[in-house]
């Protein structure tokens, strides 16, 4: 398929690699929230161990709270104000957030892929795809995806700026917002199960990728100008650039004007065999992928 960027026809890629990068920036987030662990704190009213420390002057108060904290599986967190600075809490929230961005991407991606012709969307039994127009079928599933994205996101971006900011040694405005927790995550859950509906109820049109790969030939300029360059012409970019951009023939004309020692290397080469190392970095990235999650059996 052709890569596209800033809109426009750029140089071949796979599905596969592509796909593989939203996996590669997901895994980034979803290490870091599998090793997550949450905070607690056990130092008295302020955070001094004050009536502990003057009814048992002789326990070793810090080292208690560690130990009872670490046994409910929390991360001890003992020089506080009254309350937990929610800094592990706000932490996860982030790394929730990014992790949704992924997701949006891919929503708003699979989105652009389909208006496209890229992807064929599978037509679901008893669905409506307009109300006036028999013949649509909407990518909705994609749609309310990135809706109930941009939802859980404005709330965990709420919560983790709100979370931390504590009046003196405590005020109670973090109550009534920690309420939302749960709506930021039902939202996050929603959109999940939206976009892997999306994603079931596509496939890839292989003709129509492989055949406007075929018709742009002049995404080759790159190799060529490349080429020239190893060669000894300085301005290679410029004379390449002025005979393909913007002209339909104009890799013909550009293959046709080279010197003959390039001309012959360039001859054979085809813009679907121009894709580079994709393939390679795909399997790879699966391989690392299927490691750090540690996904076994028919996960895999």
């Amino acid at each position: 398929m052709l890569a596209r960027t800033h809109g426009q026809i750029a140089v071949p890629t796979t599905l596969g690699k592509e796909w593989v990068v939203f996996a590669s920036r997901a895994t980034f987030f979803l290490e870091k929230l599998m090793a997550h662990r949450f905070s607690g704190k056990l130092n008295g009213a302020v955070g001094n161990f004050n009536a502990q420390q003057q009814i048992f002057p002789e326990q070793d108060w810090p080292a208690f709270s560690r130990r009872f904290i670490e046994e409910l599986g929390l991360e001890p967190t003992v020089v506080t104000t009254q309350i937990e600075p929610a800094t592990h809490l706000v932490y996860f929230l982030d790394l929730l957030r990014q992790l949704n961005n992924v997701w949006l991407d891919l929503a708003r991606d699979c989105w652009l892929y389909i208006s496209l012709g890229y992807f064929q969307q599978k037509v679901a039994e008893g669905a409506v795809g307009s109300s006036t127009m028999p013949h649509k079928v909407n990518p909705i599933d994609f749609e309310n995806g990135e809706g109930n994205l941009q939802v859980a996101n404005s709330l965990l971006l709420l919560l983790a700026e709100k979370l931390p900011i504590s009046r003196l040694q405590r005020d109670l405005s973090d109550k009534t917002v920690k309420r939302n927790l749960g709506v930021a995550f039902g939202y996050g859950l929603v959109a999940v199960q939206n976009v892997l509906w999306g994603l079931e109820g596509i496939a890839p049109c292989e003709a129509v990728l492989q055949q406007e790969v075929a018709a742009h030939p002049e995404v080759l300029a790159e190799a060529v100008q490349l080429l020239l360059k190893t060669l000894g012409e300085e301005e290679a970019f410029q004379k390449i650039q002025s005979q393909v951009r913007g002209k339909a023939d104009g890799w013909a004309r550009t293959v046709a004007g080279l010197a003959e020692g390039p001309r012959r290397i360039v001859e054979g080469w085809r813009p679907e065999d121009y894709t580079g190392l994709a393939a390679q970095l795909t399997e790879q990235e699966i391989e690392r992928i299927v490691q750090v999650l540690r996904i076994e059996g028919e996960e895999r």
